[in-house]
């Protein structure tokens, strides 16, 4: 029998998409609320046997009240049709979400795994078990040990079972419920439907289970780059499982680089940013419900007279602050990453054993695949620094961005090695 299942998770409710534009023209549908009525409706669409929610459907206990309306209606919508809803509780709805799960009056709504124990429920469709489940969510918002160490359920010997979890994979020291891959894919199910991670992954590995982390369906910020969406399981018994992306996101973020190679006045980089924004445009264009709103980071590439400068050139900024481009999409730059070079040679630099010197050798060693040992203890300075700076109190009100990362913090180093080689070229002129 084919059992054909929504699955997805990490929805949030209570929080919406991040960096949007004050401009934007209608900012409507951009929330995770938004999102899971976009969900209800596809599962009517794609006609759906049921839907799976891997855990942190709600973002903090102080959502309860937005949330519990969107989901009892959007849960009687689907109770109407037929199909019931399976959940795990995560780290971040572990309190709030059992007690929704007793105050929506649907009766199709089925929490999982309640207090951290395992649960195996059968899903029955005409009197018949269709699928499996089997369920654990998270008993509190912090749980250090492997779910799986608990685990001993047994499979259902004639119809496909399928884990859903709410679990950080590969982290062993993570206080999020840590698993391994190899110990997922070893236990005798047809699928494991994750939550936790918001980047979509699906691993496959022959005659083993597949591994499923279907990420937040809608994208949140520009760290959840790429596609987002639901996912669409079809089963045709425990060996054969298809899964398919849906990008139903109403948000896209996403990097894009631009070529600025030989730009010598801000109308040539302004045309460079452009004709990239439009092509990327068009490729979204293609999907079968584009984003509403597409937010781009732009690294600006080449070795260009303007090198140093973007930042403060007024046009740019214009520029930027407006839609580049859109048909369905409207597209904005969220960053501008100036990773150009200057016309200045800093390998010729780098030879001199003055401070311009140094300066030029450690900003080539920064784009070494493996920097010295020196360049690495710098770098890792650098994050240290800063994370003590995003985590600081002062700045706890204004808080947005992730801390920053090794990229990051290689860029940033990047960006004012160049300006000190500028400001120390200048000061030698001037002698």
């Amino acid at each position: 029998m084919s059992v054909k299942i929504l699955a997805t998770g990490d929805l949030h409710i209570g929080r919406r998409s991040s960096k949007i534009p004050e401009n934007f023209s209608n900012p409507e549908g951009l929330s995770c609320v938004s999102m899971w009525e976009r969900l209800v409706d596809c599962a009517l669409e794609e006609k759906v046997d049921l839907i799976l929610l891997s855990g942190d459907i709600v973002d903090q206990e102080n959502c309860f009240f937005e949330a519990i309306a969107p989901l009892e209606k959007g849960l009687k919508k689907l109770a109407s049709c037929g199909i019931q809803t399976y959940a795990t509780a995560g780290n971040h709805d572990a309190a709030v979400l059992p007690r929704l799960a007793r105050l929506v009056e649907t009766g199709s709504f089925h929490l999982l795994g309640k207090n951290g124990s395992w649960e195996s429920v059968d899903c029955i469709q005409d009197d018949k078990p269709l699928i499996q489940i089997h369920g654990w969510s998270f008993p509190s918002r912090h749980h250090k040990t492997n779910p799986l160490m608990q685990y001993d359920l047994e499979p259902h010997p004639h119809v496909p079972t399928i884990g859903l979890l709410h679990a950080d994979l590969e982290v062993p020291n993570s206080n999020y419920a840590p698993v391994s891959l190899d110990e997922l894919q070893s236990k005798d199910l047809a699928i494991w439907v994750l939550g936790h991670q918001h980047e979509p992954r699906h691993e496959q590995r022959a005659g083993r289970a597949q591994v499923l982390y279907p990420g937040s369906p809608q994208a949140m910020d520009p760290g959840e780059t790429g596609p987002h969406g639901p996912w669409i399981l079809q089963l045709e018994g425990k060996d054969h499982v298809t899964a398919r992306p849906l990008p139903l996101s109403s948000v896209r973020y996403d990097t894009c680089k631009v070529n600025a190679e030989g730009c010598t006045d801000t109308d040539e980089l302004i045309s460079a940013l452009l004709h990239t924004a439009r092509d990327f445009d068009d490729a979204l264009q293609t999907l079968p419900v584009p984003p509403r709103l597409a937010l781009l980071r732009f690294i600006i590439e080449g070795q260009t007279a303007l090198s140093q400068q973007l930042h403060t050139l007024p046009e740019l900024g214009e520029v930027c602050s407006r839609p580049l481009c859109g048909h369905d999409t409207d597209v904005y730059v969220e960053k501008l990453l100036d990773m150009t070079r200057p016309v200045f040679d800093l390998e010729q630099l780098s030879v001199k054993k003055d401070p311009v010197g140094i300066v030029a050798g450690l900003l080539l060693d920064l784009e070494a695949e493996t920097p010295d040992p020196e360049t690495e203890t710098l770098i890792k300075e650098c994050i240290n620094r800063t994370q003590v700076v995003h985590r600081s109190r002062s700045y706890s009100d204004i808080r947005r961005d992730p801390l920053l990362g090794r990229k990051d913090a290689i860029e940033l180093l990047r960006e004012q090695g160049l300006r000190l080689v500028t400001k120390l070229r200048e000061q030698e002129a001037t002698r």
